[in-house]
């Protein structure tokens, strides 16, 4: 997705408050600001996609306050809570005795959990199970999901936050359930990018007692290509189906080439990715491409 301007200003107050709450020398702030801002402007002045330009600023981030996962523990808090609204949110749908009902629930669920998301300077969010359970879909192809997923076996699923992947191991726990022939790979980054969920912090999670794990090799906002292990692209373009959960990962799936029918799982939060859309931002979407 090319840049916006809207992109540049939602670029610079999200890497200037990182700068302001993760360095930890405070004569530093200052003199950060100054080069997180140049460093953003350069990259931008390069005609770099918005996510490459955000997998770029980030790493500055992490060089420029010597930390290698400034998210850590917002991210661990994202889970814990997660958890006990997952809880909350099974018992709510125990009593549904239709498959594509409480398939439903448990994918809007999962959508909905993409509001945890500190990467967009626009977006605030609170959280609680009426969130979860907005049935509102601005886009709604959950109806050719759940056909391809009856009918299908492997799937790969592009996974994003922290505190979010607790919903889509819910989400991936009913998939398999309704029907468990399924063979699911799930794709996360090794390293930190913000406070998206990393292959250790799966691992930590037990999500690998209901899927394949495979890692990104790198930290990079999303599947940028030459940025991450092209590999992945061979087992995408092998599978049945490709989930792909989030902003970062639409706007950056949406420009390439995929065989595979695709469908993607977010939250607008943002004008530009609204716009692409033709819906309202805030607008919830399960979205088919191929």
């Amino acid at each position: 997705m090319k840049i916006n301007p809207d992109c540049v200003l939602c670029q610079l107050n999200v890497r200037l408050k990182e700068i302001i709450n993760f360095t930890h020398d405070k004569e530093k702030v200052l003199e950060n600001s100054f080069e997180i801002v140049r460093y953003i402007v350069s990259q931008m002045e390069k005609g770099y996609s918005v996510q490459r330009i955000a997998t770029y600023a980030f790493r500055k981030i992490k060089e420029l306050t010597n930390n290698p996962d400034p998210y850590r523990e917002e991210k661990r808090s994202m889970n814990n809570l997660a958890r006990e609204l997952v809880k909350i949110l099974t018992k709510k749908i125990k009593g549904e005795v239709d498959d594509y009902r409480r398939f439903r629930l448990y994918c809007i669920a999962s959508i909905n959990s993409n509001s945890l998301d500190t990467g967009v300077f626009s977006h605030s969010f609170t959280f609680n199970v009426s969130q979860l359970l907005n049935m509102r879909l601005s886009v709604d192809h959950v109806g050719k999901l759940y056909s391809l997923i009856m009918k299908k076996k492997r799937i790969v699923f592009i996974l994003d936050n922290a505190g979010e992947a607790v919903f889509d191991m819910a989400l991936i726990r009913e998939m398999l359930r309704i029907n468990p022939k399924l063979d699911i790979t799930c794709i996360v980054k090794s390293r930190a990018f913000q406070n998206d969920l990393t292959y250790s912090e799966a691992e930590e999670m037990g999500l690998g007692r209901f899927c394949r794990l495979m890692a990104t090799g790198s930290d990079a906002a999303s599947l940028i290509p030459g940025e991450v292990n092209q590999a992945l692209f061979k087992v995408i373009n092998e599978s049945d189906i490709l989930m792909a959960k989030g902003m970062a990962n639409y706007e950056t799936l949406m420009d390439l080439k995929l065989n595979v029918p695709t469908f993607f799982l977010l939250k607008a939060k943002c004008k530009p990715v609204a716009e692409t859309l033709n819906i309202e931002v805030g607008g919830n979407v399960v979205l088919r491409r191929n």
